[in-house]
């Protein structure tokens, strides 16, 4: 199966993962992780909005815009521990 990469196709794809579910096409723990991928997709958007919403609030009336490595972001990119 193909998606389009936007926010309507994950929608349309999500949509018709519940319908599969609901009429016994797939099983819980494939909508499980269909849950999972579609959460760390969405998460992943969200931190592109927040930086550039960041971005925006610090290059506000500035002659020379900043870039993201100005936000001196000291992330850890690693899996959560499981309890």
């Amino acid at each position: 199966m193909s998606t389009v990469r936007t926010t309507q196709g994950l929608r349309d794809m999500i949509f018709d993962e519940l319908d599969d579910f609901l009429n016994g096409k797939v099983d819980g723990e494939h909508v499980r992780t269909v849950t999972r991928a579609t959460g760390a997709i969405i998460s992943t958007v969200s931190k592109d909005l927040e930086a550039a919403r960041l971005l925006k609030q610090m290059n506000e009336g500035r002659d020379q815009p900043r870039s993201i490595a100005d936000l001196n972001l000291d992330l850890m990119l690693t899996s959560p521990k499981k309890q």
